[in-house]
């Protein structure tokens, strides 16, 4: 009982993450936003690691919509669809969303930060258990997030230099659109 009272005493007077929180909260809690972040991923398979590094990753957010691009792949899911582009290929697929995708769509970072499953390491350092996940840390640095750990047994993943932005609205309708691109499409909605 002691070791739970202590993590959360460290929880609720711990500067660094909520310092965070009050600092970002008017841009998560808006209608659009964007984060940018560099990704390291690295899959494991028996013996063998295989990483893959992507330095121009970006999250936008845009009402009930999500917008994920990467150095090879663009995601974009909403209520209706789950729309994955190949850019080495330019391949484009097509799918309604299932609760699989709706997850993404749920994910709201205040409340993950505030949940009182975080616990605190060092004033400066929060885990967070999760079902699917052997682990997760966040690394606080200056009073903003400096790095993201997420590992399991086949995989880790390693979000550095991330930060959120405000957009605006009006311009952003752009990035959730496929239109006038010589793309390969197939529509896995015709079934």
């Amino acid at each position: 009982m002691k070791l739970v009272l202590f993590f959360l005493v460290n929880i609720f007077f711990s500067s660094s993450l909520h310092e965070w929180i009050d600092l970002n909260r008017h841009i998560i809690e808006s209608e659009s936003y964007k984060i940018s972040f560099n990704q390291k991923f690295k899959s494991i398979i028996g013996d063998t690691v295989h990483s893959n590094i992507d330095t121009a990753t970006n999250v936008i957010i845009f009402r009930d919509a999500i917008r994920y691009e990467d150095l090879d792949r663009v995601i974009i899911a909403n209520p209706d669809s789950f729309r994955l582009l190949n850019k080495n290929n330019n391949q484009l697929f097509i799918d309604f969303t299932n609760h699989n995708y709706k997850f993404l769509l749920e994910i709201n970072p205040i409340k993950i930060l505030s949940d009182s499953l975080l616990m605190s390491y060092s004033d400066n350092c929060y885990y967070m258990p999760f079902n699917d996940f052997n682990n997760f840390k966040i690394y606080f640095l200056n009073k903003k997030i400096s790095i993201v750990e997420i590992w399991s047994d086949n995989f880790n993943i390693e979000l550095s230099n991330i930060h959120f932005h405000n957009l605006d609205t009006i311009s952003i309708k752009d990035y959730f659109s496929f239109e006038g691109l010589p793309l390969s499409i197939f529509d896995l909605r015709d079934k």
